[in-house]
């Protein structure tokens, strides 16, 4: 064996190491992440929809915080209204929140007057509110814990601004249970003595469910709800009810007169007019206008529109818009 043998691989070894940390490049610094695209393009290409519960997103405007007399439950506040509103929407809008989170759309709880006051809430545990917007007393105006329409226009102008849609829930196949409070409020009699002090283990004990006055809610002709003067829920998808919830007649074809306690209530007066557009915009609307007065009326009862299940809606709704 040749003695020069075992230093010459270690030569060859030294060499191979100095040449290998030669050719090695020095140590480049990492890479910034990129930014999320701020523009996720156009809603009908790519709808990204952010939802949110709007009692329980951002409190804009603390002074609708008790509307309707609403209190919090000061214990959990499971059920209870938390504050949220479309002008606490405005605000994220308006920091950019919603932008820099890379959504082309807001879908927000439904925020048309829910019923006032609360129902039993799990196994006799909590004050159940309707911050959730599925219990509704009057679809043609805003619940004033949401904001005024106002507010909701600047909401809506706001987020268009930014290119990004608003989209509300609608609940339409049942409207919210009779609360005490709202029984009262639109002096239905059928409340017994002492109602206010109702408590989540005697609630019930203080509504006269026997009482035909309830025909003066909404009535046998919009809703089955097993009271007296209405029919009772039935067994399948359609005509059942859903947690005893009144269950709007959606399988009839008939038109209906408004219910009687909406009778009662002030129409809704529609919210003041937007400022006109200036430019093209402007000349291109000004081309097409819309009917006015009389024929405007005249067009939303011609119009009935589909309902759930495809029953149509009542031309007294519309009216009632204001149309």
């Amino acid at each position: 064996m040749n003695p020069s043998l075992p230093k010459r691989l270690v030569a060859a070894a030294v060499l191979s190491l100095m040449a290998t940390a030669c050719s090695t490049s020095a140590p480049t610094a990492p890479t910034a992440k990129a930014a999320p695209a701020a523009v996720p393009g156009r809603f009908a290409d790519n709808p990204i929809v952010y939802f949110l519960i709007t009692d329980r997103f951002a409190n804009g405007n603390p002074s609708n915080d008790n509307a309707y007399g609403r209190q919090k439950d000061g214990k959990d506040e499971i059920g209870t209204f938390h504050g949220g509103d479309l002008k606490g929407v405005t605000d994220k809008l308006k920091e950019g929140w919603f932008k820099q989170l890379g959504v082309n759309a807001i879908w927000i709880t439904a925020p048309y007057e829910q019923i006032h006051g609360w129902v039993v809430g799990g196994n006799k545990e909590f004050k159940h509110y309707a911050y959730h917007g599925y219990y509704a007393l009057d679809f043609t105006t805003l619940d004033q814990s949401m904001g005024t329409p106002a507010e909701l226009r600047e909401m809506v102008d706001t987020a268009h601004a930014q290119g990004i849609r608003i989209l509300f829930d609608v609940v339409m196949n049942h409207p919210g249970y009779l609360d005490i409070q709202s029984a009262k409020d639109l002096g239905l009699k059928v409340l017994w003595p002492d109602s206010e002090k109702a408590t989540l283990a005697d609630y019930h004990s203080y509504i006269d469910y026997n009482n035909f006055a309830f025909g003066q809610w909404w009535g046998r002709d919009w809703v089955r709800a097993g009271l007296p003067g209405y029919l009772e829920g039935g067994r399948d998808d359609q005509t059942m009810q859903l947690a005893y919830l009144p269950d709007f007649r959606t399988d009839s074809t008939a038109f209906v007169k408004l219910p009687a306690f909406l009778q009662k209530r002030a129409p809704v007066s529609p919210p003041p007019a937007a400022p006109a557009k200036k430019g093209r915009k402007a000349a291109k609307g000004a081309a097409m206008p819309g009917p006015r007065g009389p024929a405007r009326q005249a067009r939303y009862q011609r119009t009935r529109p589909a309902g759930h299940h495809g029953a149509r809606l009542p031309r007294h709704v519309a009216h009632r818009l204001g149309a």
